[in-house]
């Protein structure tokens, strides 16, 4: 689906900003930016750091302790940040045993700034494996301390998580020792009063000068010009933690992220531009264009940031106010470049085109988004160039001024996942087939399951529980006829469950074949609806494959079924007491519409005899009992009873028929100028002898050769109905049959809720989700993507 995802913009209240000539001589600046030689701006950036450096030193790891009581650069010092803690993590029983908790330092330079403080947590491995890295960058007044949720959540979903003190911040901004003696002065206050008023001055005095000591070093870069402590001072420190990191035996080098908000995606930001070793950027509320801002006066928010220095090179100017002048003079002095050639035009697209990421708000005052269209359009345009579009994103959040939000924190979230963690192939290889017969698992893409989902502008945006956060996905568009699926002739059609079966062998023999990388990982087949019928046909055949040892090993571990028809006798005789039991008809159309069942039952044993013509009547004898209770039910969502139909599928999903057939998708996914409809009428009348045909019968020599089977369904499906599914399970005829009907209901909780009731024994789990109907993705995103999770790591069984 690269294509189709080439159209990424904004949603929502998130806006994809242009912005028109925001320079002056844009033309000029454009066709100098477009010249540009990376290799040459960054060398001149480098040498620019060894400059203003003390003799080097070796880098070194002296080992560090947790710190208990860190220090703000602020008065009330901060207590919670709701923002971070909304980071997505994983659901991980007894998390605070697994995570371990490095702390240290690194000498990257002489003198006291050269010692750096670093916090690294990670969980707990009992295999030893290379795992992507990511560098979290805090603000002004804050500390590595202030990021441990950021830092939680990530190391929970596999990620080493790494945090540093800033030049002047943290470990770096004052001694222990006598920041320590003036809270005791704070604590006697409590206790005095007759000294209340004598320490409450000595405390303020005390927490301002450590809040002004950042604030000083500002002020002598400014008088000497011999440091750099506003930006690129951290930036080196950066460097060096890169050289360390490259070097971890835990952590893929290939695979380094790095963000930071305000102050650290500032640092994020050019530590990206100076080292290539950070392969994916998110600067959050950092990113500005410092050249735009003094000549479209807009510098005043972000000098009052740090208006101690301009102050003081206002009186040194002998200026009666801080003006334009001052305002270049300072940049110029403390940061060399920062507002010329290291200003954002120039730099932002050296990043490109490793993905990067700009989170801003809006009406931010410090970073003006009209400011960044020359620096996000040339990125766009190098990413473009290295043919990967979507490599560059500008998120912008409407009415959000200068602060990070719990949305800016997901989208910061997904696009690491994306880019960092996604690429990791240990992770398990899932394919999905969505049911029909003959629907588009485009379907499941875009409403369930996949990356991306369609937003109502028709831009794609971020599935936050995409199962891609834990697998490598794969949809197929299947029997041919389906979807973007096609043939020119008509004997490639298909009318049996063996024909499809083949034919999806031999496309995963061919996908293992391009793509070997993928050979050893774990393989599961899923699905839902109609594709009870295809996936325990296509597990067999795929289990088959391998015993007769034909083509590619695929490592089959497993296969799930979501609300499937699977085995119609017993789903189809399910119906009334689903309707019943669900208050959709009385006791007496309870008793009328079973009258149907005989029949209906006696065609389906005549087709599953071989008998075509029976499977046709069974088709409609059966289908007399679902038009009966809906005859009663009226305009119900036979999906999700819950709701009211809407249209041929009772879901409107007339965005994706949309999506896919715009030109410029078609052209990007090369389907030509085939139409896509959701659901093809050509294949279901194909498949019209298929369809009240069971396939039960495969299940159990897969489950007793050790391939673990999940039978899932959502609560209000009438259609596929989770007591029909529970019934035919429990009747199925296999050797752990007694044990898996003895087997407890336990309940299926997602960080701490219940979301539903699941029962296991062996390699068979059925599950019963809570507040969904047939298409349980995209009821409970959350807790399917918890279900993946667990059951393809075998721990499903352990809730």
């Amino acid at each position: 689906m690269r294509g189709a995802a080439m159209l990424v913009r904004g949603v929502g209240s998130i806006l994809q900003m242009q912005f028109a000539q925001p320079y002056g001589g844009v033309s000029k600046i454009m066709n100098k930016i477009m010249a540009i030689d990376a290799d040459k701006l960054r060398s001149q950036f480098l040498h620019l750091l060894h400059t203003r450096r003390t003799p080097q030193v070796p880098l070194c790891v002296i080992p560090g302790k947790p710190v208990n009581d860190p220090l703000y650069q602020e008065f009330p010092k901060p207590i919670f940040s709701e923002v971070m803690s909304s980071c997505p993590k994983e659901d991980i029983p007894n998390m605070k045993e697994l995570i371990q908790e490095q702390n240290f330092y690194l000498t990257t330079e002489e003198g006291e700034q050269g010692r750096l403080p670093v916090l690294v947590l990670s969980m707990k491995e009992a295999t030893k494996k290379k795992r992507p890295a990511i560098v979290f960058l805090h603000s002004t007044n804050k500390c590595k301390e202030w990021l441990r949720p950021l830092l939680q959540a990530y190391a929970s979903r596999g990620y080493i998580a790494v945090a540093i003190d800033s030049r002047y911040h943290g470990e770096r901004a004052t001694n222990t020792t006598t920041y320590r003696d003036v809270r005791t002065g704070a604590f006697a206050l409590c206790f005095c009063s007759s000294l209340g008023s004598i320490l409450l001055r000595l405390y303020k005095y005390f927490a301002y000068s450590e809040y002004k000591q950042c604030r000083r070093a500002l002020i002598l870069s400014w008088k000497k010009g011999d440091t750099m402590p506003f930006i690129y001072d951290t930036v080196w420190d950066l460097i060096k933690l890169a050289d360390y990191l490259t070097e971890r035996e835990d952590i893929d080098s290939s695979r380094i992220g790095i963000t930071g908000e305000s102050l650290g995606g500032m640092h994020a930001w050019f530590a990206a531009f100076a080292d290539t070793r950070f392969s994916v950027v998110v600067p959050i509320i950092g990113v500005q264009g410092f050249r735009w801002a003094i000549e479209h006066d807009r510098w005043q928010a972000r000098v009052d940031s740090v208006k101690d220095v301009f102050e003081e090179a206002r009186s040194d100017l002998g200026k009666n106010e801080i003006d334009k002048e001052v305002v270049e003079k300072v940049w110029d002095r403390i940061a060399p470049g920062l507002a010329s050639q290291f200003d954002s035009p120039y730099t932002v697209p050296v990043i490109a085109p490793r993905p990067l990421l700009i989170l801003n708000g809006e009406e931010d005052p410090r970073c003006p988004i009209a400011g960044l269209d020359i620096p996000t359009s040339t990125a766009q345009e190098v990413c473009a160039d290295a043919d990967c579009p979507l490599n560059f994103k500008l998120t912008v959040q409407a009415g959000i001024e200068h602060q990070m939000t719990p949305l800016m924190v997901k989208e910061a979230s997904n696009w690491f996942d994306k880019f960092l963690r996604m690429s990791n192939k240990n992770d398990p290889v899932v394919m999905w087939l969505t049911g029909g017969p003959g629907c588009s698992s485009e379907l499941a893409l875009f409403y369930e399951n996949g990356p991306f989902q369609i937003s109502h502008n028709m831009s794609l945006v971020w599935n936050e529980f995409g199962w891609d956060k834990v697998s490598n996905l794969i949809y197929i568009d299947q029997p041919t006829g389906t979807g973007f699926s096609y043939t020119s002739d008509n004997r490639d059609i298909r009318h049996n469950e063996t024909d499809i079966s083949n034919d999806l062998y031999d496309f995963i023999q061919a996908f293992f074949n391009a793509h070997p990388e993928y050979v050893n990982s774990d393989f599961y087949i899923t699905g839902e609806s109609y594709a009870g019928h295809y996936i325990p046909a296509f597990a067999s055949r795929v289990h088959q494959g391998n015993k007769k040892k034909e083509g590619i090993h695929i490592n089959l571990k497993g296969f799930a079924i979501g609300n499937g028809m699977t085995n119609p006798e017993i789903q189809f005789k399910s119906y009334t007491d689903y309707a019943l039991d669900m208050k959709l008809i009385n006791q007496t159309d309870y008793h009328n519409i079973n009258k149907l069942y005989p029949k209906c039952q006696q065609q389906i044993n005549s087709c599953g005899n071989g008998g075509e013509d029976a499977c046709l009547y069974a088709f409609q004898d059966c289908t007399n009992i679902f038009s009966s209770i809906m005859d009663i039910v009226g305009d119900k969502n036979y999906y999700d009873t819950r709701k009211t139909c809407e249209g041929n599928l009772c879901y409107d999903f007339s965005r994706m028929e949309t999506y896919l057939n715009d030109n410029q998708v078609k052209r990007a996914l090369g389907v030509g100028d085939i139409e896509f409809v959701s659901c093809s009428s050509i294949v279901k009348q194909a498949l019209g002898t298929d369809m009240m045909k069971s396939f039960v019968v495969g299940i159990p020599p897969l489950l007793e050769d050790g391939i673990n089977l999940l039978i899932y369904a959502g609560e209000y499906d009438l259609m596929c109905n989770w007591l029909g599914n529970s019934n035919w399970v429990h009747a199925m005829e296999w050797s752990g049959k007694r044990e898996f009907g003895a087997a407890p209901s336990i309940n299926f909780t997602v960080e701490g809720e219940d979301k539903g009731v699941q029962k296991n024994h062996g390699p068979l789990t059925f599950l019963k989700v809570h507040d969904a109907g047939h298409m349980v993705p995209m009821d409970q995103p959350k807790a399917a993507l918890a279900m993946l999770q667990r059951w393809t790591q075998g721990k499903l069984s352990n809730t």
